[in-house]
């Protein structure tokens, strides 16, 4: 996202904890608890330099999430990561470490869910007709399907795997959405999103599967039960 964003005509700061990877164009600081840079304090300190785009490493508590929140509703975009398992727990999640609802409700544009899967290797894949229990596990209407799963060979380890690809869902707040934040309704939360153009995760899953670039295997082994 950094990469595609930055420009010459755009300030962009990102607070990282620790710098993972270097990125020309744009200016990148280290957290550093020990000595007092904290996301919080260093968030601060950055939207006095009026940044246009404002890239938070980590949301780790209510203060930090705060002062993004309040920094998105002011003109700036900001991005940032949270530990859930899915998007919609992030909404809980920053209601529990204390963000008022409507910050959240009147902040955040959209959040993406990301998981990784291994995928299938291509040197050693076999195509095979899934079991009812498989078929079901990605909540598949009966029918005919073919899987894919790798054998094993010199390329993989013999694992039946080679590589990684993500696995995705975006939630868009919407105006109901947002609503339902707003009034911490769980049932309002969950029939806006019904309504939005909202794709769970296993959606993504169900594709990759079909398309032999993963196994019901590793879906499984990643989200468990869906």
């Amino acid at each position: 996202m950094i990469d595609r964003l930055k420009s010459e005509e755009v300030n962009l700061v990102s607070l990282e904890d620790p710098v993972e990877y270097h990125i020309d164009g744009i200016c990148q600081v280290q957290i550093n608890d020990k000595t007092g840079l904290t996301f919080a304090s260093v968030l601060r300190s950055v939207l006095r330099q009026d940044p246009d785009i404002i890239a938070v490493g980590e949301i780790r508590d209510g203060e930090t999430a705060e002062i993004a929140m309040r920094a998105a509703m002011t003109g700036h975009l900001v991005l940032s990561t949270i530990h859930t398992n899915n998007a919609v727990s992030s909404i809980d999640r920053l209601l529990d470490i204390g963000v008022e609802p409507y910050l959240i409700a009147g902040a955040v544009k959209g959040i993406v869910s990301q998981r990784l899967l291994r995928k299938v290797c291509p040197h050693c894949k076999k195509p095979y007709a899934p079991s009812a229990e498989e078929r079901e596990a990605l909540g598949l209407p009966p029918g005919e399907y073919t899987f894919y799963r790798g054998a094993g060979c010199g390329e993989c380890f013999g694992t039946g795997y080679r590589g990684r690809t993500g696995v995705f869902e975006i939630l868009p707040v919407n105006p109901a959405i947002r609503r339902a934040i707003h009034s911490r309704s769980l049932k309002d939360l969950e029939a806006a999103m019904d309504q939005a153009d909202f794709h769970p995760i296993m959606e993504n899953c169900r594709k990759l599967v079909l398309d032999g670039v993963t196994s019901s295997e590793e879906v499984h082994r990643v989200l468990g039960g869906g």
